[in-house]
């Protein structure tokens, strides 16, 4: 996991430009420093209210799904979804928004109507879904809802894009925002897999849950 984040920062150092580094150029150190207190306040929110919530809801999916379409957000059920959302190179559980092709990919499978822009929702298994791994789908909408940075539409395109091909070549073709994006996106699932996997700890092996979380599509 470190080693693919290393690697990451790394291929980001390689094809630093002066001319897409936006970020880095308009942002200080001073206004860096607060944007991570920012951060780091918003991270602390986020574990407070997901505990609370788990505890009413006795870590029970069934009931953090109830909670999930009680605030808007639709949870959708296949037969299979794993095997009929990997054609599509989609991962199931919790996805962000998306627009254009990948939207349209979604919403011609899910509603069987083109349109080029998907709210934040759920994707399931009919079957019974695991708690751990569910917890951290769970964990991710809410960090979304939080509004913390990596689940807007073009994080996640070029995040679910990297999953699936992070080819040298891929990466040297990527500018630096797009990076930054990816990198948000990536801090966002080893935030939820750290949260779930100290969860773990004080109720059963983490080695075993941690074989049902994921980072993307990649089982840690």
């Amino acid at each position: 996991m470190q080693n693919f984040i290393n690697f990451l920062i790394e291929q980001q150092n390689k094809i630093l430009n002066p001319k897409t580094n936006k970020r880095a150029n308009s942002i200080g150190f001073g206004a860096t420093l607060s944007l991570n207190s920012k951060l780091d306040a918003k991270k602390q929110k986020l574990e407070s209210d997901v505990k609370t919530i788990l505890k009413k809801c006795n870590n029970n999916p069934d009931k953090l799904i109830k909670f999930i379409e009680a605030k808007g957000t639709k949870v959708y059920k296949f037969k299979n979804a794993q095997k009929l959302f990997g054609s599509i190179s989609q991962e199931i559980g919790f996805v962000p928004e998306a627009t254009g092709l990948r939207a349209l990919t979604l919403n011609l499978v899910i509603n069987h109507k083109p349109a080029v822009k998907t709210d934040s929702m759920f994707i399931l298994d009919e079957k019974e879904c695991d708690t751990f791994w569910f917890i951290q789908q769970f964990y991710k909408w809410y960090a979304m809802k939080l509004k913390m940075p990596g689940y807007d539409a073009k994080s996640q395109e070029y995040f679910n894009g990297f999953l699936y091909n992070n080819s040298d070549a891929k990466v040297q073709s990527l500018s630096i925002d797009e990076i930054l994006d990816i990198k948000d996106a990536i801090a966002r699932d080893v935030e939820s897999i750290n949260f779930v996997l100290e969860l773990a700890k004080s109720t059963v092996d983490s080695k075993s849950a941690s074989s049902k979380i994921t980072l993307g599509g990649a089982v840690v």
